[in-house]
């Protein structure tokens, strides 16, 4: 559990560090397409028991930010899914937001079954939507949390699908 919190608490708290990108990301039994006017801000190999990533709509006025972060073990999706939930909460940029989540339900990624909660909150004025996915693939936990400010839903869409769409888990 202990190792579950330290992974969300680095990846809240973490600082953009704006890596040059190509189209393709393959790195640890994870692959997926950045989009064009996309770009992995942050990228974090937690003492080889996990490792996240985050990707970003370029440009200053842009909202859309995806995260996953895996670990090398099966952890419960409960468990992982109250410590995402947890984090957001606590985060700078959450803290004060009216952050509201939805019902657990069951949702896919890219046809994978996963525990879904979806999310809104107000920040500097402006509404936001997210959600976060849990799921099991080849050995591993898997924790997708996708967020955006609605008036920005058109410009992420495209992007959202192009990142879900090639993701693809291997051993």
């Amino acid at each position: 559990m202990s190792n579950i919190i330290y992974f969300f608490s680095r990846l809240f708290s973490s600082k953009s560090t704006n890596k040059i990108v190509t189209s393709k990301f393959q790195k640890n039994g994870v692959s997926l397409t950045c989009p064009k006017g996309w770009k992995v801000t942050d990228e974090e190999n937690f003492d080889d028991e996990g490792f996240y990533i985050t990707i970003e709509k370029n440009g200053f006025n842009s909202s859309g930010l995806i995260t996953i972060t895996w670990y090398y073990e099966i952890i419960e999706l409960d468990q992982v899914m109250d410590v995402a939930m947890e984090e957001l909460q606590k985060s700078f940029i959450h803290k004060n937001s009216n952050l509201k989540f939805g019902e657990l339900i069951e949702n896919k990624f890219n046809f994978i079954n996963t525990s879904f909660v979806n999310f809104n909150m107000s920040t500097i004025g402006l509404k936001h939507q997210g959600e976060i996915h849990v799921f099991h693939k080849e050995g591993k936990t898997f924790c997708i949390n996708k967020q955006e400010a609605i008036e920005d839903k058109g410009k992420n869409s495209e992007g959202f699908k192009i990142i879900e769409n090639s993701f693809v888990v291997f051993k």
